[in-house]
């Protein structure tokens, strides 16, 4: 008897399983959702990355970049180091044309040397040894002219001096420190400031 009612409960229990409904995985959602866009076969084969590049291929747009404020520019003659420079102006070719033509009182062959867009710059010349160099562009007008002269006399020139030194917005800006050669390079020391640097 009591074989008989394990048995009947052992088959109740595989009843019970038996008839009980299924709990399997849940099924993803596949083909085109309409309301959001989302296209659930492609995700499901390539990943959410993946499927993001195919629908959306390229790379994505960059800002442009924000236009300069202000220009200037150096014109320099070769031939004899006649120059002319021009600040604040609004677009580059403004800047160019207005320091060729100040150059051009001076001399016929007349090149750009320099451009440059809200930093300062300094034009140092040697007259003696026919040496013309760009201080900077930089963020101080002083910066700007020891490094010009600086490259001056790395270049030879025996008697160094600056002929102008502006910053394109038509104010002086300096700063308090001093440029010294570190590995060949023209390096801008802030007062105060501990460390060895290469010598001139």
């Amino acid at each position: 008897m009591f074989r008989a009612a394990k048995i009947l409960g052992v088959l109740a229990l595989l009843g019970v399983f038996a008839f009980a409904p299924r709990v399997g995985a849940q099924t993803p959602p596949q083909g085109m959702d309409l309301t959001t866009g989302m296209d659930y076969a492609c995700e499901a084969n390539f990943g959410y990355v993946g499927c993001e590049q195919m629908m959306h291929p390229g790379a994505p747009r960059r800002a442009a970049p924000p236009k300069p404020d202000v220009w200037s520019a150096i014109a320099v003659s070769p031939s004899n180091l006649g120059w002319g420079v021009h600040w604040q102006s609004t677009t580059k070719k403004d800047a160019q044309d207005q320091a060729m033509a100040g150059c051009a009182l001076h001399a016929r062959d007349c090149v750009i040397v320099a451009t440059v867009a809200d930093v300062c710059a300094a034009l140092v010349t040697s007259q003696a040894q026919k040496i013309y160099k760009i201080g900077g562009p930089t963020g101080a007008a002083n910066f700007a002219e020891d490094n010009g002269k600086l490259r001056c006399q790395r270049a030879g020139g025996r008697a160094c001096k600056v002929e102008i030194s502006f910053c394109a917005d038509g104010q002086r800006h300096d700063l308090k420190g001093k440029t010294v050669f570190s590995n060949g390079n023209p390096i801008f020391v802030p007062e105060g400031s501990g460390g060895a640097f290469g010598r001139r």
